[in-house]
């Protein structure tokens, strides 16, 4: 598939997905987990995805496929009903599923997955990112029973849990799937930027882009010149050598070549 017709993914502005507090299943969220998820999370350690109801289908066109992934994590103290708590925020990119469903108004509360101990380093770690409905007690309940069920694997271990579900206020940015030098380049002209000066930031980039190219390819032309340059004059000077040579050579008496004498008149008389 070409970058042109890559499906536009979103990236998300940072939003709660968490707070320090009770899990469905009748547990405590300890605010060291979610400090824990904020300064361990790598996408390239585990990537964390997002998921319909924590479901997961083995199929990529199943309802229950991945919704999206979770792209950073960060910790922050908010204010809930006169009570400061430990929040866990998280901002994500988001599939066109998740953009469809959330246009519909659907799915708008989030829970998290809990690792505990995650590989062994004594640390909690975010599983996934589940989006449900039903924040109230019938959906965790209902949570709660499939994450018990062994028919439904819900993570990869018995310890974990899901966080109660909260309504998450998600705000998009769109972002295209686009890489390379010259998807770059073009995505500077078609930014939306609203202050004029970032627009004329961005075409200044591009000129100097473009111009820092000119420059190596004249750099490279001029090498080449200087170096036919120095192979005529070096052609000129061995010429000039071999002419030299040659004339010299023609000017040299040969070994072996008799002197001519002259006679005289035929009518004189030697004595001898």
């Amino acid at each position: 598939m070409s970058a042109e017709n890559q499906p536009t993914a979103k990236k998300s502005k940072w939003f709660r997905v968490a707070v320090a507090g009770a899990s469905i299943d009748g547990r405590t969220i300890e605010p060291q987990w979610l400090t824990d998820m904020a300064d361990t999370y790598s996408q390239n350690t585990y990537g964390a995805r997002i998921w319909l109801e924590h479901l997961r289908s083995a199929s990529p066109d199943s309802t229950f496929g991945a919704y999206g992934d979770v792209l950073a994590l960060k910790t922050e103290e908010v204010e809930i009903a006169g009570e400061k708590k430990l929040a866990l925020f998280a901002q994500i990119e988001a599939l066109p599923q998740l953009l469809e469903v959330n246009k519909k108004g659907q799915k708008i509360y989030t829970s998290i997955e809990v690792k505990p101990n995650f590989a062994g380093t004594g640390k909690t770690y975010l599983g996934g990112l589940g989006i449900t409905d039903s924040p109230a007690s019938i959906g965790t309940e209902k949570l709660k029973f499939s994450s018990t069920f062994a028919g439904i694997k819900f993570g990869d271990g018995p310890d974990n849990l899901f966080s109660t579900p909260i309504e998450a206020s998600i705000e998009f940015e769109e972002t295209q799937a686009n890489t390379g030098w010259f998807n770059k380049f073009k995505a500077m002209f078609s930014s939306n930027a609203e202050q004029t000066d970032a627009n004329f930031s961005n075409v200044q980039q591009a000129v100097q882009m473009v111009g820092e190219r000119q420059v190596d390819v004249e750099k490279q032309f001029a090498s080449l010149q200087t170096a036919h340059n120095d192979l005529v004059e070096n052609f000129k000077s061995l010429k000039t050598d071999y002419e030299t040579v040659k004339q010299k050579l023609e000017s040299t008496e040969q070994p072996g070549q008799q002197q001519q004498f002259s006679r005289g008149n035929s009518t004189d008389v030697v004595d001898c």
